[in-house]
């Protein structure tokens, strides 16, 4: 009787240890994927607004790009993402219009 009640303990634990594997983890993997994300883009915003103050002069838009894309893989490598050229500069050009957005918004301009 015994060996009959280990038996099913020890298949409930297998059970549980594969659903765990197969459910729990991946959706744990997401979430710090989904934190890693949403870091890397605030990190974005930071830095353009950065480049602005610290980048000045008419015409530098290609140098202020080009500067908040070398943060930016940086930052990426410290938080263990790795982005293509494609959505590194998505990320500079959505953080761009977002500070022009708020900039017009603090001026009551739509």
């Amino acid at each position: 009787m015994d060996d009959i009640l280990f038996k099913i303990i020890e298949l409930v634990i297998i059970i549980l240890m594969a659903l765990i594997g197969r459910y729990v983890v991946p959706y744990l993997k997401s979430i710090v994927d989904i934190n890693k994300l949403e870091q890397i883009v605030m990190w974005a915003n930071k830095f353009v607004v950065m480049a602005e103050n610290v980048i000045t002069g008419k015409g530098k838009g290609t140098e202020k790009c080009e500067y908040v894309s070398e943060l930016l893989i940086k930052k990426a490598k410290e938080l263990g993402l790795q982005l293509t050229d494609e959505q590194i500069r998505t990320l500079v050009e959505d953080a761009y219009n977002t500070m022009i957005k708020t900039i017009n918004a603090d001026k009551g301009v739509e």
